[in-house]
């Protein structure tokens, strides 16, 4: 089993609950609301990453405003 992260899952989920017309979420939008660098986000959307710090996970929980298990997902 491997551990990946689920986030490009969560912003489109994000994304398909938005009226048409409204800006879109992006890995440079996720970047700047949370203060997280844009390196960060994008090593974490493409699972470039083996590590990750408590305070990251809590801001992306808070963005999407799910649990921090939500921010993750395993496959073998």
């Amino acid at each position: 089993m491997k551990l990946i992260f689920n986030v490009s899952a969560l912003m489109d989920n994000y994304n398909a609950k938005l009226a048409p017309g409204e800006p879109r979420l992006s890995q440079a939008k996720i970047a700047k609301e949370t203060g997280l660098a844009a390196t960060t986000v994008f090593r974490v959307f493409n699972n470039q990453t083996t590590q990750v710090s408590l305070t990251t996970i809590e801001k992306l929980c808070e963005m999407f405003d799910c649990e921090p298990g939500d921010i993750f997902r395993r496959i073998e």
